[in-house]
Formats: structure tokens, sequence, C-alpha cells
């Protein structure tokens, strides 16, 4: 009986395990000509599951391409390949040669359809998993162990293998109540209860709100130290990197500048301050790519994008799926370099008939769908009040918050002057609380009312000396001056009151007029 058993057994080891080659060809396909898939191949499958040899050496060195944060296109393949080989001809060609490797982009597959093929070749490595225990299962009953040692050790292989194949390859970080409860997960603030490290931030306001000059301010105060905005203490990070392409150089040159010398510091000695008039585009394979190099050449810690409209094709806007994979994208180079991503964005158009257009933003009012979902903390920037051409000051209201728990309201004044040809620029920044600047407006909004009425006052006050002088001889009776004047009963009453309390106008004996009645007559103090 045990003879036919060994029989079986090696009538099942004469066959061929199960395998898909071409689904392998596929999936290292995609990953030499897309680098997004080649990180989700990666991630996904393991050496083991490639059933060809030589498939499985090329998978290794596509993972070790990917580790080093390198590209993995045919030529830096062959390269690694050949660099591994050395001068062993016969082993570089034994798994394809460049002839195989460059074949291999024939097979690729989209990065959309990476999943698929992937799913297949982790599916037949846990077809393997499952022949292989069974085949020692098998053997196991042959070498005088007890049934249920046996039985028990096939079962226990075979449910790891089908939790493996449940969980197609994914893991799935877990912790428990008490290390939750236990263990230290601290929050470090780049700002002072306003940014976060780690966490991606959008800086959001209207067109022509300063967004890119704020942005400018906040990078240098995290590369020198100096508080943000000139209140808010910073604990500089590192490298800082600042890609912004609406303004042009010129415009970021002067605005730096002004921002540098107004916290006393200078722009040439912020070694770790880093700029590019050029946006990557975070739909572009390749862009993304070099975006990671870039942030580790750099060893960046912040990245500023400004503006990330730019940054992304309009047409799918509305599009919140769409717009969400986009600026994943970018948080993903981000998180795996450890850098905190800031991007700068606009809120929607509101129209000077708005009545609420000098109220402070709030995070339904970003454009575009995606921002407000993936944004994890936000500065929003609103006008208080119109800007007045040619002023050069702009009275702000920035909003900041994040999922991290903080949030604030403030009143930022910002006095730029102008540039005439005679005077140039500056950066006068001062901060205050939204109820010291609901207050504030408050009383300039009564001040206004109380000047302009006095004014008005004022206008009509002359309006009667006008009249009087307009009378013969200077002299008239109290309606004689009324009607000349123009005024109302009301305002003329108070204002003649005024008059006659500070002597202004004197009683100057009688008038007789037509219907022979006397009537006081009035003449200026002073003609």
């Amino acid at each position: 009986m045990a003879k036919d058993r060994r029989t079986n057994l090696k009538e099942l080891l004469d066959q061929q395990p199960p395998s898909d080659v071409d689904a392998e060809k596929q999936v290292l396909g995609a990953a030499v000509v897309d680098v997004l898939a080649a990180d989700y191949v990666c991630e996904h499958l393991q050496s083991r599951y490639f059933y060809d040899p030589a498939n499985r050496i090329i998978f290794e060195h596509i993972h070790g391409l990917r580790r080093d944060d390198k590209p993995t296109d045919i030529g830096l393949l062959i390269a690694s390949l050949k660099g591994a080989a050395g001068n062993d001809v016969a082993a570089y060609e034994e798994i394809g040669g460049a002839s195989y490797i460059a074949s291999l982009a024939d097979h690729a597959v989209t990065a959309a359809h990476a999943q698929y093929y992937c799913d297949i070749v982790r599916d037949a490595a846990h077809k393997r998993d499952a022949r292989e225990a069974h085949i020692a299962g098998i053997q196991a009953t042959d070498n005088g162990k007890p049934a249920n040692t046996v039985i028990a050790d096939s079962i226990g292989t075979l449910q790891e293998i089908a939790e493996r194949a449940a969980g197609a390859g994914v893991r799935f970080a877990r912790i428990s109540s008490t290390d939750l409860a236990t263990q230290s997960y601290k929050l470090d603030y780049l700002i002072d209860d306003t940014l976060v490290a780690g966490q991606p931030c959008i800086i959001a306001g209207p067109k022509k709100a300063l967004k890119t000059s704020i942005i400018v301010d906040m990078a240098v105060s995290l590369a020198s130290g100096h508080p943000f905005l000139g209140r808010f203490t910073v604990t500089p990070p590192g490298s800082i990197v600042v890609m912004s392409g609406e303004s042009g150089l010129a415009t970021i040159q002067e605005t730096a500048m002004r921002v540098s010398d107004a916290k006393g510091c200078k722009l040439s000695d912020l070694a770790n301050l880093t700029w590019s008039n050029e946006l990557p585009q975070f739909g572009n394979f390749e862009h993304m790519d070099e975006l990671g190099r870039m942030l580790k050449r750099e060893a960046a810690s912040v990245l500023f994008v400004d503006p990330a409209y730019l940054a992304m094709p309009g047409g799918d806007a509305g599009n919140l799926f769409i717009q969400g994979e986009l600026l994943r994208n970018a948080s993903r180079v981000c998180e795996r370099n450890g850098v905190t991503l800031i991007l700068a964005h606009h809120t929607r158009k509101q129209g000077k008939g708005d009545s609420d257009r000098f109220r402070a933003p709030d995070l339904d009012d970003l454009a575009w769908s995606g921002f407000a979902e993936f944004a994890r903390q936000w500065l929003l920037i609103g006008r208080r009040q119109d800007y007045e051409d040619g002023s050069g000051e702009h009275a702000l209201w920035i909003r900041v918050g994040g999922s991290a728990g903080h949030s604030a309201l403030w009143a930022v004044d910002v006095n730029e002057g102008t540039r005439n040809g005679q005077t140039t620029r500056h950066w006068d920044v001062e901060v205050s609380s939204a109820s010291e600047a609901i207050d504030s407006a408050k009383a300039n909004k009564e001040r206004q009312r109380r000047e302009k009425k006095e004014a008005k006052l004022r206008s009509a006050k002359a309006d009667i000396v006008k009249a009087m002088r307009s009378l013969p001889e200077g002299r008239g009776t109290k309606t004689d001056i009324k009607e000349r004047s123009g005024l109302n009963t009301q305002t003329f009453s108070h204002l003649w009151g005024e008059l006659l309390c500070h002597q202004e106008v004197m009683a100057d004996g009688k008038i007789i007029k037509g219907n022979k009645q006397q009537y006081d007559a009035f003449i200026l103090r002073n003609k």
C-alpha cells in the first residue's frame, strides 16, 4: 500500500507546479515602463511568487532600484543586472540578456491592470504553496509520526496559506488597545498651533489675497527660525523647497527679499531654502518619480507647491475620485520621503455684490472637488475689506485649523507699500485676534459715521452763514435765513440753536415786513 502511495506521489512530483509565466512577464513589463506600476508590483509581490527563475531575479533588481528611489527603465535595469553578474557573462545571459529584458516592455500592461496580473501571479504562488503542503503531508505519513500530529501540522500549514491567499498579500498594521493607550504618539508642530509635521496642508484664498507672499513668509520662517508672520514660533525642520509656477522668479525674488529683510535675516544666507519656478504634474509618473528624487537630494522636510491647479488637469476638477487620486500621488511621494506637503489653492469666486464676501473663509469655500477632503490642516485667507488701489495695505482674515485639533481665527494686516519709481516695497505685518479686529472694525465704523455726520453739519452750518451773508446788509429774520439756506427744518433748528448758543449769531433789533408786522432780526457776530 505504501509503495502505491509513493508511486502516486512520484507522479504528482513530476507534474509542473501551477504557474503563469506570461502574467509574470506582464507585471514585470508594467514595472519597467511605469514607475507607479513598479511601486505597486514591489509592494504587493515577493520574489518567491515568481515561478520562472529569470523573472524572479529581474523582480529582485526592480525592487532594489525602487528601494534606492531609482527609476526602473530598461537601461538602468540592464545595468543593475550586469553589475550583479560582474564578469560572468553566462550568468547574465542565463536570465535572457538584454533582448529578454527589452521584450518585457512588449508585454507591459497599464498601471490600472497591473493589479489584475499581480493577483494571477500571487494566486499561482499560493497554489504552489498548497501543493507543496499536501506533498509534505503525504510524505509525513511515512515517517512514523502519529496521525494526529501529521493532520495538525498539515491543517496548520494549509491554514497559514489560506490566510495569505485570503489577504491577497496584504497585511494591515494593527495594535492592541493596550498599546494604543500606552504608546507615545507625539504631534510635532513646525509652527506653534498652526502647522503639524507630516500632515498635508492647504493654504487657500481668493485671487490676489497674498497667498504666495504668505507662503514665502512661511518658507523663510521655517528655514531661518524667525516667527511666522512675526507672531508664531517655528521649529526649523531642515531643508525647505518652494515650487512656484505662477508668479515668476522676479516676483518671488522681490517678495523673498522683502520678507527676509523684515525678519532681520539675509535671503542669501538661507542655504536650506530652495526655489523652483517649475511645477510637477501630479498625474505624470515621471514627474512624481523625479519629485521624489529631488526631495531626497535636497534632504527636504517641507515642500510647497504653488498653485496646485497648475499641477493638476482642470478637466476633472469636479470629480472627487480623480482629484483625490492625483492629490494622493503627490502626498504618497512626500510621505515616502518624510516631507510635509503644503499646497496653495483657490477659494470659490465671490462677486462685488456678495454680502458675505468679507466674512472669514471656511473649508466649504475651497474650489474644486477633493481638496477639502484631502486637507489634514489648513490656512484659509480672506479679505476683511476691499483692497484700495495704490495703498499697499491689506486687511485679511486667516483661519487655521487641522485634524490634530488646532484652530484659530486671526486678523492679519499687511502693509507692503507701493513701488512708484522712488520708493521700494516692504513687508510689515500685524496679527491680532478676531475679537480685537471685530471691535476695531465696529469702532472705525462708528467713527466714520460720526465724522460723516459732523462733516454734514459743518457743511449745513456753512450754508447758513452763506445765506446770512447774502442778505441785504447781512441782516434778516430766522425765516429769511432758513429759506435761503435750503436746509430742512430739523437740521436748521439744530444748527441755529448751536449758532445762538455759541453767539456766532446775534439778535439785531426788529425787521418790519410788508404785513406791518415786526420780526426779530439777526446778524453774524463776525460779518
